[in-house]
C-alpha cells in the first residue's frame, strides 16, 4: 500500500472482498417505518385509503365535463398512461384526439398524479385485441 493510502497497514483487504462497512451510532438509525411514511407522504401516494384513480375522478369530471364523464370509467393507471373504459368507439376517439391535451394539462395542475397519456378501450371489449 501506498504510504499516504488510509488505510492501516496491518488490515488486509482484496479487491474481490466486500468493503468494510462503516459502523454507525445505535442513535442514527431509524425505523423503516417512519422512513417509508415519509418518502410516501413526499411522493404524494398517501392517499389514505383512496387509489390514484378515485382521486382522477374529481379531475376528470372536471376536465371532461359531467355528461361525457359519466359514459366513462377510469380503469387504471400504469406507468403514466390512464385507461378510460367509454361507452362508444367515437367517444374515445374523441377524448383521445380532441380533449386529450387539455384534460392531461388538467391533471398537472389539479392533483399530483403524473399522467402522461390516455388510452380509450370500448366497453365491452377485449383489451388484448380491441
Amino acid at each position: 500500500m501506498p504510504a499516504n493510502s488510509p488505510r492501516k497497514q496491518n488490515q488486509s483487504w482484496n479487491p474481490g472482498d466486500k468493503p468494510p462497512r462503516p459502523r454507525r451510532k445505535r442513535g442514527d438509525l431509524e425505523p423503516v417505518g417512519s422512513l417509508l411514511g415519509a418518502v410516501i407522504k413526499d411522493l404524494g401516494l398517501n392517499t389514505r385509503g383512496k387509489s390514484r384513480v378515485e382521486q382522477l375522478r374529481p379531475a376528470w369530471e372536471e376536465a371532461l365535463g359531467r355528461q361525457l364523464a359519466e359514459q366513462t370509467k377510469l380503469l387504471g393507471l400504469r406507468k403514466g398512461v390512464l385507461n378510460v373504459e367509454v361507452q362508444s368507439a367515437a367517444l374515445g376517439q374523441e377524448i383521445e384526439v380532441y380533449y386529450q391535451a387539455a384534460i392531461l394539462k388538467h391533471f398537472r395542475s389539479a392533483v399530483q398524479i403524473p399522467v402522461t397519456r390516455i388510452r380509450c378501450r370500448v366497453q365491452g371489449s377485449n383489451p388484448e385485441t380491441g
